[in-house]
C-alpha cells in the first residue's frame, strides 16, 4: 500500500522511511514536513496510508487529518506523537475524527523507543491491509429483518473503534440512566482511559442523566465500566463472587487479536460465564467484535449495530453484519432508543 510520512523531523522521517522499507505490505512514495506540505504531495500522488505525527508547525495532524476527512480523501491515517498522556485531548479526538491508530513514539517508561514504534506500526499496518482485503470481498450487506420488540440481556456492551467517539456520546445521551451494567469498549491507547471518562462526562451527559463512567473492577446496575486501553478486558465469576461479575484487565503485549481492548476477548469471556450480552456496535476498522456478536446472538443477546453509510468506518459494522443475526441496524440514537424501550418493558 502506497504510505506517505508527515513529521518536522529529518530524523524521524528517516527512521520512519525505514521501517516502511522493511514492510513488504507498504511502498513508501513521499515525505513532507508539516500537514500544508503533506497535503499539496497527497493531491499529486495519493497514499494509501499517511503516517503523521502529532505536533508540527504550519499544520499540524489533527489539521491534517481534518482536512482529509473534510474532502472525503481515501488515505487511512495513522497519528504518532511522543506527547502521550498530555496529548490526550487531541490523541482522542484524533479517534473521533476516524483516525484507524494512535502509536507512540515512547516505551511505557515514557522513554523514546523506536523499535516498539516500529512494531506497533507494524501490527497496525496489518489491520488496515487486512481491513482493505476484507471490504474488497464483503460489498454486499446482508439485509436485516427487524424486530419491534426483544427481551434486554443483563448486560450491555457498547463497542466500537475509529470515528465512534460521537456516536458513543449519541448513545449516553439517548439511553439514559442505565438499567443494567454496562461495558464501553472502545479501542484506544494505553493509559487514554480516563481521558475518555472526562470527555464522556463532558459529551455524553447532556440531559442531566445520573450516569456514572468510569474504570471499575466489577460491573453495577447505573454505572458504566470503560474498558482501558492497551489491554485485553475480560469478565469473570469465581465461587466467592457468583453475584459477582468482575472486570479484570489481562496483558495484550503478545495480542492475537489486533487492536485493544478487544471487543472479542471481552465478549468471548462473558459467554465462557454464561454472561449473555446485549450490544451495540458503532463506527470501526477491520473486523473485531463480529466473531463475539455471533456468540452472544446464538446465545440469546440482542446484537445492534450502527448503519455502515453513517459510520466514519464502516469495516467493523459490516464485518458484524455479515457474520450473525442483527436485531436492529439504525444510527446510534436509534439504536439507544431500541435497547430503553426494551428496559421500560421488561424492568
Amino acid at each position: 500500500m502506497k504510505t506517505g510520512v508527515v513529521d518536522d523531523s529529518g530524523f524521524m522521517r528517516l527512521v520512519l522511511k525505514k521501517i516502511i522499507s522493511e514492510n513488504t505490505d507498504l511502498e513508501f512514495i513521499w515525505d513532507a514536513s508539516d500537514g500544508l506540505e503533506a497535503l499539496e504531495k497527497n493531491n499529486s500522488n495519493p497514499a494509501d496510508i499517511i503516517i503523521s505525527d502529532m505536533e508540527m508547525p504550519k499544520m499540524d495532524g489533527l489539521g491534517l487529518l481534518k482536512n482529509l476527512k473534510e474532502n472525503n480523501v481515501n488515505a487511512e491515517c495513522i497519528i504518532i506523537s511522543g506527547q502521550h498522556e498530555s496529548g490526550a485531548p487531541k490523541i482522542l479526538e484524533a479517534i473521533r475524527l476516524g483516525a484507524i491508530g494512535f502509536v507512540s513514539k515512547n516505551d511505557d517508561t515514557g522513554q523514546s523507543n523506536l523499535d516498539t514504534m516500529g512494531k506497533a506500526l507494524n501490527d497496525l499496518t496489518k489491520s488496515i491491509v487486512k481491513k482493505v482485503k476484507f471490504e474488497k470481498i464483503n460489498k454486499n450487506i446482508q439485509k436485516v429483518k427487524l424486530k419491534d420488540d426483544f427481551a434486554p440481556s443483563k448486560v450491555l456492551v457498547v463497542a466500537g473503534s475509529a470515528g465512534s467517539l460521537d456516536p458513543l456520546s449519541d448513545v449516553f445521551n439517548e439511553l439514559g440512566e442505565p438499567e443494567v451494567p454496562v461495558i464501553t469498549a472502545i479501542h484506544i491507547p494505553k493509559k487514554m482511559e480516563n481521558h475518555l471518562v472526562k470527555r464522556l462526562n463532558q459529551f455524553a451527559i447532556q440531559n442531566k442523566q445520573k450516569i456514572e463512567f468510569g474504570v471499575f473492577d466489577s460491573l453495577q446496575k447505573g454505572k458504566v465500566a470503560i474498558a482501558p486501553g492497551g489491554y485485553n478486558s475480560v469478565l469473570k465469576k469465581t465461587k466467592l463472587t457468583e453475584d459477582k461479575i468482575l472486570l479484570r484487565s489481562e496483558d495484550a503485549s503478545n495480542n492475537e487479536y489486533g487492536f485493544t481492548p478487544s471487543i472479542d476477548k471481552l465478549l468471548e469471556s462473558a459467554a465462557k460465564f454464561n454472561i449473555i450480552c446485549d450490544v451495540i456496535l458503532l463506527s470501526g476498522l477491520g473486523e473485531d467484535g463480529s466473531k463475539g456478536c455471533k456468540t452472544h446472538s446464538e446465545k440469546g443477546g440482542n446484537i445492534l449495530v450502527q448503519m455502515p453509510e453513517t459510520a466514519i468506518a464502516s469495516s467493523m459494522p459490516i464485518a458484524t453484519l455479515n457474520s450473525c443475526h442483527v436485531k436492529y441496524c439504525d444510527t446510534p440514537r436509534n439504536l439507544a432508543t431500541k435497547i430503553k424501550e426494551s428496559w421500560k418493558i421488561n424492568f
